[in-house]
């Protein structure tokens, strides 16, 4: 599928390419999430919080472990999904001992101003998910720590479109499947 496309949308003959190289290249550019500045207007829906950390109490045990948690993403506008959209929000706002007398948010969210220095991750699909105003994307999600450095970690989603459109009616039953490297 991918050397049809490269054929077929930059007339670029890849059949020469070792099988491996594919691999390697596919895993690189689909597998690998990527850092970016995303604009709130290349959004679908709004976003949503599928963990909270506590900063004052929270351990590095719950740190390490797997993060595994259900979303339900609301479409708001229709079209092909083409990517996941990764982001953090910190609010300091003390302890109940010392509580701040203003509380402060940092958020790594799309804004019209521009994004700070974090930017955003960005999870590109390939093949896009298709989606009409009102469905709504189910995910199940997993966060791993990579084998091979501790550090990075390794992101698996299940998706599923719900709703009432055709994109959800055709497809009732299947769950997509992705997996990228956070590196």
């Amino acid at each position: 599928e991918f050397l049809k496309e490269m054929k077929g949308y930059y007339q670029v003959d890849m059949d020469c390419l070792s099988e491996a190289f594919r691999t390697e290249q596919k895993e690189y550019y689909l597998s690998t999430s990527a850092w970016g500045e995303v604009h709130p207007s290349q959004l679908l829906g709004p976003g949503t919080c599928f963990k909270k950390y506590d900063l004052l109490t929270v351990t590095i045990d719950e740190l390490k472990a797997d993060l595994v948690a259900k979303a339900s993403l609301p479409m708001v506008d229709g079209g092909p999904v083409d990517a996941f959209c990764g982001w953090f929000d910190v609010t300091f706002q003390g302890s109940s001992q010392n509580p701040t007398d203003d509380v402060v948010k940092l958020s790594t969210a799309p804004d019209v101003t521009g994004a700070t220095h974090w930017g955003q991750q960005v999870f590109m699909l390939h093949p896009a998910i298709d989606c009409s105003p009102g469905d709504r994307l189910a995910c199940e999600i997993k966060v791993t720590r990579q084998q091979q450095n501790h550090r990075l970690l390794e992101l698996m989603l299940d998706v599923k479109v719900e709703g009432q459109s055709i994109h959800a009616t055709e497809g009732a039953n299947s769950t997509r499947q992705f997996k990228w490297h956070i590196d």
